[in-house]
């Protein structure tokens, strides 16, 4: 997920109030993981994740399901590097297609399968 400007992507301009590193340029993240089969792993490069495995919520509850995970930043981040989030499940490698349906009850204009 990018968060900068830099150094990915060159040099940051320096008249970018958010840009600088200090106390008001921190977010949280959390994001649920469902996978077609079971999550083998989840890692990342660039920060210090918490992890949950088997459920979409910071604590297990319910019945553990292998194909959920909810991932969290391990603490607030500043916005100075992208988030690197590494997601490894079985049968990643197998092909398959997906069509995700939007609805007008949903918003849409027309329903749209895309």
């Amino acid at each position: 997920m990018p968060t900068a400007i830099a150094p990915r992507y060159g040099t940051a301009p320096t008249n970018i109030p958010w840009l600088r590193n200090n106390s008001q340029n921190r977010f949280e993240l959390s994001v649920s993981v469902q996978m077609n089969k079971a999550v083998t792993s989840i890692s990342s490069p660039s920060h210090p994740i918490g992890l949950t495995l088997g459920c979409h919520q910071r604590e297990l509850t319910g019945e553990y399901e292998p194909s959920k995970a909810f991932v969290y930043l391990g603490d607030s981040a500043m916005l100075d590097k992208d988030i690197v989030i590494v997601i490894s499940a079985q049968g990643m490698d197998t092909p398959r297609c997906s069509v995700e349906r939007w609805l007008k009850s949903d918003g849409a204009e027309e329903t749209t399968d895309a």
